[in-house]
């Protein structure tokens, strides 16, 4: 069937419904052994148990909607389904018999092939002006944000993600090789507009912030030259705002293999037993944040402050640091050799 890929049981783990789920690109449908509807499980709702300090290792048993909005297959047609999934604004709706067996899952996709992206005017800031010393020797002559992904340039690749949502003003913060990036952009001509600034001397993660004129702007997106993230920035955009948070800071799924059989010890220190090759789950900061400019006046001016200084700083402060959680699979560190490998098998 289908839509068997777009299911999933109880006993997953939210770790795993969070790959599947951006893996299928759509909420997801909870069946039991027998395919009869449990519930359904959101993007939203497994962020929601993330920030309410589930663990991922957690099944998704207490975290589903277990009263999803559904359609009878005796009232089920084209017309009622399409008008239920944008009435209750819902990305799918499962199609059940009497007896709540799962007989389709029907996708708003069906009906908007190509679902309008909204717009939304924040700028961009890129910080492009480290040396990318883990990609030696390639950025030994290229700048970093230049290193090619099948074809494309990664700053092409990052800048493209957020121009779909409407983002006209961009600018790339660089020292590093930056007549280089400025020649390539110059002879490029791309259908958007970005502005270089130059920090004098190498400035952090976001020291450099402080060199763009964001006057006008109550927000703004900050991201690493060498991470590809594939989300909704509208979603994230609103995240941020709905949360009233001064800084919302993207955080990815990440799951760490232990290369070692590790001693499991007593309460005397004798072994018990010995675990092969561990596994646990983790959110780790991905380079990508949404912040409010009423905070930059945290960031000294000419001095060399990374983005983990400003949040330490706004936790001292007691100002809001949120967190929007992605799947791994959502998430490409290309600043690396091993992820960049496999950043070109995925793209």
């Amino acid at each position: 069937m289908k839509f068997v890929g777009k299911t999933i049981t109880t006993d997953t783990t939210i770790y795993d419904a969070f790959k599947v789920r951006a893996e299928a690109g759509v909420s997801l449908v909870v069946v039991d052994e027998e395919f009869k509807l449990l519930g359904t499980l959101s993007d939203g709702d497994l962020r929601k148990a993330i920030l309410t300090k589930n663990n991922l290792s957690d099944s998704i048993s207490k975290i589903y909607n277990s009263s999803p909005i559904v359609i009878d297959e005796n009232k089920y047609s084209k017309n009622f389904a399409k008008n239920q999934l944008i009435k209750n604004k819902i990305d799918m709706v499962p199609v059940i018999d009497q007896s709540r067996k799962l007989i389709n899952i029907v996708y708003l996709t069906d009906y908007l092939s190509d679902p309008v992206k909204e717009k939304i005017k924040i700028p961009l800031i890129v910080m492009a002006g480290g040396k990318g010393t883990r990609l030696a020797p390639f950025t030994d002559i290229l700048p970093k944000p230049l290193i090619p992904v099948n074809g494309k340039t990664v700053i092409e690749r990052i800048i493209g993600g957020f121009t779909e949502y409407g983002i006209e003003e961009i600018s790339l913060v660089v020292n590093f090789k930056s007549e280089i990036l400025k020649a390539y952009f110059s002879e490029l001509e791309p259908s958007y507009k970005v502005n270089f600034i130059n920090e004098k001397e190498p400035l952090g993660t976001i020291g450099g912030v402080n060199l763009v004129d964001l006057n006008n702007h109550k927000t703004f997106f900050l991201t690493n030259c060498d991470i590809l993230i594939n989300i909704d920035y509208s979603d994230l955009y609103h995240h941020h705002k709905n949360s009233n948070n001064d800084l919302t800071l993207v955080a990815s799924t990440k799951q760490f293999t232990n290369p070692y059989g590790v001693c499991d010890l007593d309460e005397s220190g004798n072994l018990k037993n010995i675990i092969e090759k561990p596994s646990s789950e983790s959110l780790v900061n991905t380079g990508l944040y949404v912040i409010n400019s009423s905070i930059l006046n945290l960031i000294p001016n000419n001095k060399a402050f990374n983005a983990t200084d400003l949040i330490e700083e706004l936790l001292k402060g007691k100002k809001r640091v949120g967190i929007y959680p992605i799947d791994e699979t959502q998430w490409s560190d290309v600043g690396q050799w091993d992820e960049f490998r496999k950043t070109i098998e995925k793209i």
